[in-house]
């Protein structure tokens, strides 16, 4: 009288790795696109300076650098849809991920040794640079005869270093930490970063 509908099999845990190595690729491009995007808007300054601020050269910097960080953003939001699937196809992969981003009171690392990790004393270096180019900002809105020269040159010193910091020591490291997991193997399959 009543049919029974035979349950669909559970997904391999095989399909969960070319998921994974997909999301690891695209971490690399997202990655480069970051860096792409960060160099783009760390020249922007210096073309305004040599050519002016209406210049073709710098219009087409920003356009470029601006494109570059929006297609790593969307890279970002597919890295996680792949990472989403891959837990759907192997839950122990959601397991490994929340054991590495929540340790256990064994394996805690200590506050001392997470600021000793370049990628995040890069992004603590970062937050008063970019401070550097709000201030440059109300130096330039103020009165005076000197303020927009010497406004704009806390401007570019804030983008500069700041995005310098950020192509050189933050997403390098955060690749070198992404590329150090993937040497784990099956242990490191799971892993977030």
């Amino acid at each position: 009288m009543f049919a029974v509908a035979a349950e669909a099999p559970p997904p391999s845990p095989s399909l969960a790795r070319p998921t994974l190595a997909a999301a690891r690729a695209l971490t690399y491009l997202c990655l480069a696109s970051m860096w792409a995007g960060c160099a783009g808007l760390a020249a922007v300054p210096a073309a305004a300076r040599a050519r002016g601020a209406d210049a073709p050269v710098v219009q087409a910097l920003v356009v470029g650098a601006v494109r570059a960080v929006v297609f790593a953003s969307l890279l970002a939001v597919v890295v996680f849809l792949l990472f989403v699937r891959a837990a759907m196809c192997d839950p122990d992969v959601l397991v490994r991920a929340i054991s590495w981003l929540l340790p256990t009171n064994t394996n805690r690392v200590s506050v001392a040794t997470m600021l000793r990790d370049p990628a995040i004393l890069g992004a603590m270096t970062s937050l008063p640079l970019i401070l550097l180019v709000f201030v440059g900002d109300r130096v330039v809105k103020a009165k005076g005869p000197q303020s927009v020269r010497i406004g704009t040159l806390i401007t570019d010193v804030g983008v500069w270093s700041s995005m310098a910091v950020a192509c050189f020591v933050i997403l390098p490291n955060l690749a070198l930490k992404l590329w150090r997991t993937k040497q784990g193997g099956d242990a490191a399959l799971g892993s977030i970063v």
